[in-house]
């Protein structure tokens, strides 16, 4: 069983995530959309669980919350890197606050993301078997689980 406590949706790019491009682009996962939804197990024990978009696999769907929307075109400004850096000086603009979704957190320089968190009994909380959500076509899971 886990209980979800914070889900954060990166915007970014949805390069192929085959054996070759890892190889040739560093932090490839850390380049493509993803969402992040990270909480507890076993113990109060940290879990994060990170669907991540890829070429021709850009759609994410949760069941937790279906007000995120992945690979959107209205998203593309959000790739911090990209417009020769004009992104990047936008965001590092205290004057600015933006987020494809309503603000309810601080954005963090350099990336254009969605914060959710649930307070303490308030998780969304999944058993073993339940659906997390799904890709529109497939694509990558990276989870990370510490160890009792």
């Amino acid at each position: 069983d886990i209980k979800i406590d914070c889900i954060n949706h990166l915007v970014g790019d949805l390069y192929a995530v085959k054996p070759s491009w890892l190889k040739k682009i560093p932090g490839l996962f850390t380049l493509n959309e993803r969402i992040v939804l990270s909480g507890t197990w076993k113990d109060d024990l940290y879990f994060a669980y990170v669907p991540v978009g890829a070429f021709n696999v850009g759609t994410i769907c949760l069941t937790a919350d279906e007000r995120i929307r992945t690979n959107q075109k209205a998203h593309d400004s959000d790739v911090w890197y990209k417009n020769g850096g004009e992104n990047r000086n936008q965001k590092n603009d205290p004057k600015i606050e933006y987020s494809p979704y309503e603000i309810n957190a601080p954005q963090t320089p350099f990336v254009k993301k969605y914060i959710q968190h649930f307070e303490r009994g308030q998780e969304v909380e999944y058993n073993k078997g339940d659906e997390i959500g799904y890709f529109a076509f497939g694509s990558t899971v990276v989870m990370v689980w510490e160890a009792p």
